[in-house]
C-alpha cells in the first residue's frame, strides 16, 4: 500500500500546473503524467458525458510573430493555414492556429500533450509565451453551439463556423480564442483564455452545459 501511494499522481508531483488544478482535486479527479504535468484523465467512474469539458492547459503549446513566421514553421513540417483566423492539423498532430498576418500559436498534440518543436527553436522569430499566459480548455461533443450562444456572440453553428475557423471574441465577457478543430471526427472547440480567468470561464461553461447532460471530463473521453 506503501509503495502504490508514493506513485499517484499529482499535480503537486510537478512544477508545471493547470491554473485550475485544485478544482480537480475537489472534484475527485484522476491524473497521469502527460508533458511533463499532471493531466486530469478521468473523474473517477463517472459515465461518458453527452457533451465533455476537458482542461488542457498542461499541454504544451507556443507561439511565434514576426515576417519569418510562415518560412520558419513550414521549415519545421507544420501546416500553415492560408489566412488568419484559420487553423490546421500537422503531420505530428499539432493544430497550427494563425491568428493575424504574422502570429501563430502551435498546440502541442492531445495525446501526447507535446509539440515536436518550441519557440527556441525558431530564432528568426518573436516568441509568444502562450503556455504560461492562457489556459487551454477543450469543449467536446454535442450541442457546442446552443452551450457557446448563452456565452459569446458570434454564431458557432457548423454553417457559420465551419471547422478550421477560428474565432476571437468574448466568452462571457471575458477575451477568449475559439478554435473548431479540423479533421477530426465529432465536434471540438478549443477554448484559450486568460490563466487568470480560467477558474471563471469553467464555471460559466459548466453551467451552461447543464441542460445538455454536459460535465467535466478526462482525456480518456477522447482516447
Amino acid at each position: 500500500m506503501e509503495e502504490i501511494t508514493k506513485n499517484i499522481i499529482t499535480p503537486e508531483t510537478y512544477l508545471a500546473r493547470s491554473p485550475l488544478y485544485r478544482v480537480h482535486e475537489t472534484a475527485g479527479a484522476h491524473f497521469e503524467a502527460c508533458a511533463s504535468a499532471a493531466q486530469v484523465v478521468s473523474y473517477g467512474d463517472q459515465l461518458e458525458p453527452l457533451t465533455a469539458l476537458i482542461d488542457l492547459s498542461v499541454q504544451h503549446r507556443f507561439g511565434i510573430r514576426g515576417a519569418n513566421a510562415i518560412a520558419a514553421l513550414s521549415a519545421a513540417g507544420l501546416s500553415v493555414p492560408e489566412k488568419p483566423n484559420q487553423c490546421l492539423n500537422s503531420a505530428n498532430g499539432e493544430t497550427v492556429l494563425r491568428l493575424g498576418k504574422t502570429e501563430f500559436w502551435v498546440l502541442g498534440a492531445m495525446e501526447s500533450g507535446t509539440c515536436s518543436a518550441d519557440s527556441s527553436a525558431f530564432a528568426d522569430c518573436y516568441p509568444v509565451y502562450c503556455q504560461d499566459s492562457h489556459a487551454c480548455l477543450l469543449l467536446s461533443g454535442e450541442h457546442l453551439p446552443d452551450i457557446m450562444a448563452k456565452l459569446c456572440g458570434v454564431d458557432l453553428s457548423e454553417s457559420a463556423f465551419p471547422k478550421g475557423s477560428i474565432a476571437q471574441t468574448s466568452v462571457a465577457r471575458i477575451n477568449a480564442i475559439i478554435s473548431h478543430l479540423p479533421d477530426k471526427e465529432g465536434t471540438h472547440f478549443v477554448i484559450l483564455c486568460d490563466s487568470a480567468a480560467a477558474e471563471y470561464l469553467w464555471a460559466c461553461l459548466l453551467d451552461a452545459m447543464d441542460e445538455f447532460g454536459g460535465k467535466a471530463a478526462g482525456l480518456n473521453y477522447l482516447f
